[in-house]
């Protein structure tokens, strides 16, 4: 498993167009402009919190409540083993700042493509929880709000969502969505209590 690593330690990068990143560098100004610990936090709540509290309820329901509280202390465990891991294979590496320069470095171009694929299908799949979490909710929320909603309140909500959710995709980096993020943790600390 060490050997691809090693061998790119040993060697250097390889030469030629395969080696070039995927995805072009940060610039000067971009590595001056680090994003604060912070800021960091609330968007990494916000990804906790967003994604965990929706599917946790339904969990510890199936799983029985000790056998689930064990299940979540073993995945505990195993992210943080596995975030120490790859801290200390970017550092062995030089420094990577992303999983898919990191991918790139320690075994070659094709894990890069692998990881940011698996990004590409992660970050799908949570848009598309999202979604569907709006959509079941946002109708039940304007019909407690209406008396007489219209008779395509559906589609009103889809669009509604669709013009509320466009504009926050479109950021090139996620540090932007900081004010959100902490919005989003107020909006589902407001709905738990």
């Amino acid at each position: 498993l060490l050997k691809p690593l090693n061998m790119a330690l040993e060697q250097g990068s390889p030469e030629g167009s395969f080696a070039e990143p995927l995805l072009e560098q940060n610039s000067e100004k971009d590595a001056e402009q680090k994003v604060s610990v912070p800021r960091v936090a609330v968007n990494l709540a916000n990804a906790i919190v967003g994604a965990g509290i929706v599917g946790l309820p339904g969990a510890l329901k199936d799983a029985g409540f000790g056998f689930g509280c064990a299940l979540l202390t073993a995945m505990a465990v195993a992210t943080h083993l596995s975030v120490s891991a790859l801290v200390a294979a970017a550092e062995l590496l030089g420094g990577c700042e992303d999983y898919g320069a990191l991918a790139r470095q320690a075994l070659g171009p094709k894990a890069e493509v692998t990881v940011l694929f698996g990004q590409f299908v992660f970050d799908v799949g949570a848009a598309l929880t999202y979604l569907i979490i709006l959509g079941d909710t946002s109708v039940a929320a304007v019909k407690f709000g209406i008396a007489n909603p219209p008779g395509i309140l559906r589609p009103l909500c889809i669009l509604g969502a669709a013009l509320l959710m466009l504009p926050l995709c479109l950021f090139r980096d996620v540090s932007s969505l900081e004010k959100t993020s902490a919005l989003s943790i107020l909006a589902v600390a407001v709905v738990a209590v």
